[in-house]
């Protein structure tokens, strides 16, 4: 049975003690926690926010693993002026810079990973440019998470939303420092059998993410159209699995103490029945 956690931007006016409380009560083993990096006011359980010997002794007080750091660290940003002056001249390293302080604070709580983002190709532009430009920022990065004993996990989205897309820049980068965070929901919306996704990332895979919509709406996995039960019955113990509850971005969802509980539920139903039961 796979290491079960949720986002916290399912619940973003929680603070990091009801955050912690509530996973021990619903059975969860973790949770991910979103930063927005030091001195951010968006979301009352941001670790950032809080020194991290704080962070560790309220989740171990419960019980409660942190699986990781979710970001929105991004390092598609275009170079200005282009490559190749622009690595000389522009402020190249400014995203990787940006991050550090993230990284920092995770390696000091313990987190299993830092959770970042690739993105976006600029329009028109050659698929082999934005692979270089995002992996020589990962580079960076990865060479700073090594110093800090922290991994970071790329999601897939954007450009980049489906496994094999994704392992470009992974394989580019090659450092042992990033892995993958597989969004089951993004594969699937891309067109990719998350399944099959799970079988290509292999041993990159560092965590994975599920959630659930009906008619492009999101809803409590299992009642909706995405194929999570194939996805959760596809993935192997080690890997961790967090539920995610958009509440974050939307006000117009289920309250996190109905949608968690639920989601939990079903997720949890298929690690423990045979396919078919």
């Amino acid at each position: 049975m796979p290491h079960v956690a949720f986002s916290t931007i399912a619940c973003p006016e929680w603070t990091l003690r009801a955050v912690a409380e509530r996973a021990r009560r619903w059975d969860f083993d973790g949770v991910e926690l979103r930063t927005f990096g030091p001195g951010s006011t968006i979301g009352a359980s941001d670790p950032c926010l809080s020194d991290p010997s704080k962070v560790r002794a309220i989740l171990d007080e419960q019980g409660v693993a942190l699986t990781g750091y979710g970001s929105g660290a991004r390092f598609d940003e275009p170079l200005w002026p282009p490559a190749p002056v622009g690595y000389v001249l522009g402020d190249f390293e400014r995203p990787v810079r940006e991050f550090k302080p993230i990284t920092e604070h995770a390696s000091r709580t313990g987190a299993g990973y830092v959770r970042v983002y690739g993105f976006e190709r600029i329009e028109g532009e050659p698929r082999p440019r934005a692979v270089k430009r995002i992996s020589d920022r990962l580079r960076l990065v990865c060479d700073d998470a090594r110093h800090q004993n922290v991994r970071v996990a790329i999601e897939n989205a954007g450009s980049f939303a489906r496994a094999e897309e994704l392992m470009e820049i992974v394989e580019r980068v090659n450092k042992p420092e990033l892995g993958v965070c597989y969004s089951m929901l993004a594969a699937h919306n891309a067109g990719e059998d998350p399944a099959e996704g799970v079988r290509t990332l292999a041993e990159r895979l560092v965590s994975t993410r599920i959630s659930d919509e009906r008619d492009g709406v999101p809803c409590v996995i299992g009642e909706g159209d995405a194929p999570c039960e194939s996805f959760v019955r596809s993935l192997g113990a080690s890997t961790p699995l967090v539920i995610d509850w958009p509440a974050m971005w939307r006000d117009d969802l289920a309250p996190a103490d109905e949608a968690l509980p639920a989601s939990f539920a079903a997720v949890t139903s298929w690690t423990r029945e045979p396919a078919g039961v």
